[in-house]
């Protein structure tokens, strides 16, 4: 049947039109299908990578102590089967773990300036530049922040955090939208057929325009890629717009030649404008990028996280302590308790029983001169 209508449609003239129309459009979608496809291939092959870069988080009104100015720097090592990120935190930093109980599970208000000096009142708020180091590996995270003990975490959930951005989706997520080291097979958009390719678009000499279009709560969204087939196949501009206008995000990366001959992104601007005028924009600059690198093995492993000696181990999965680290491998507890020298308390002498002992003893010798006294003769 649907052969017949295709010959019966040819058979005419407005036919013909609308069957070469239908072809054009199912060749386009397939060519921009194959396009996205390809743009996610070169990033998703990123291996032995290591990467430099700075995020500044910036807020139009700066209100708060996360307004303007406020960075954090990255330094990451993605391997074929692990990644460590350090990260240096600019305060003031937010820690939960000190949080009063009404303030738990509740985002605090950091616009408030009584808010803010309470939190710094009690330790919640740290206005010191802060070093942490994550390990991703086997489906682990281990995090070492300093001064504190190494926790461990299943790496999906911890991943989630965009927090811990992975370079590699640089210039593809929107703000808000990173997708975080550990994930496993994670995609900034999704690789569908409904991809088709915008030609009334102003844009640079090789590079195509690709959109998408979806429903969101029953806002239909706008999503368009500019792909550079010139330089990588990389990403230099994507637009998502809510046509009820709730809503828009503009992504922007300007590329370099990185050593090796490598097109990758020197700067990422971000921003998000919603209807109530709301908004915020982060800037992300690297400074460092090389591929091909030749890691050690101690590049992509716990040493990585520069935790000294004797540091502890906590396993989120389970709270609990499951041993310490001893500057080559985490040493079990069970294996730490019989390793471990005798403390002070468990070497001094049990006085406790000493003294008990005495006691009787003396109560004893009392009690047999008492009879001993009571039965002599007088």
């Amino acid at each position: 049947m649907a052969t017949a209508l295709i010959i019966a449609l040819a058979c005419t003239s407005t036919g013909r039109a609308a069957l070469a129309t239908t072809c054009e459009q199912d060749r386009t979608k397939g060519e921009a299908h194959l396009l996205v496809m390809a743009a996610l291939d070169a990033r998703t092959r990123t291996t032995a990578a290591r990467f430099n870069y700075s995020v500044d988080w910036h807020r139009p009104d700066g209100a708060g102590p996360y307004g303007n100015g406020l960075s954090d720097y990255y330094e990451c090592r993605i391997g074929s089967d692990a990644a460590v990120m350090r990260r240096q935190r600019n305060g003031p930093i937010l820690n939960s773990a000190k949080l009063p109980a009404a303030m738990k599970g509740k985002a605090p208000d950091l616009s408030d300036p009584r808010v803010v000096a309470q939190l710094r009142q009690i330790g919640a708020l740290i206005d010191r530049p802060v070093t942490e180091s994550v390990l991703f590996r086997d489906g682990e995270a281990t995090r070492y922040i300093e001064g504190e003990a190494m926790r461990v975490f299943t790496a999906g959930p911890f991943a989630a955090d965009d927090q811990y951005l992975d370079p590699r989706w640089l210039g593809m997520t929107c703000d808000g939208e990173d997708i975080g080291l550990g994930r496993s097979n994670p995609t900034p958009f999704p690789v569908t057929e409904d991809w088709i390719e915008v030609e009334d678009v102003q844009k640079p000499a090789g590079v195509r325009v690709v959109e998408r279009r979806f429903t969101i709560g029953g806002d239909a969204i706008s999503d368009r890629l500019w792909i550079d087939t010139a330089r990588g196949l990389n990403v230099i501009r994507r637009e998502m717009r809510g046509e009820s206008g709730d809503f828009s995000s503009i992504v922007k990366s300007t590329l370099k030649r990185w050593p090796g001959g490598v097109w990758f992104p020197a700067r990422v601007e971000r921003g998000v404008i919603l209807r109530d005028g709301r908004s915020r924009a982060s800037v992300i600059d690297i400074t460092a990028a090389e591929f091909g690198y030749d890691f050690a093995a101690s590049d992509l492993d716990l040493s990585a996280l520069g935790a000294p000696p004797k540091t502890s181990v906590f396993d989120t999965r389970i709270n609990g302590f499951v041993g310490h680290w001893d500057g080559t491998r985490i040493v079990p507890r069970r294996e730490d308790e019989a390793l471990q020298p005798m403390t002070a308390a468990a070497a001094a002498p049990p006085w406790g029983w000493i003294t008990a002992a005495g006691l009787v003893a003396l109560t004893a010798f009392f009690v047999r001169r008492r009879r001993a006294s009571l039965t002599a003769p007088p």
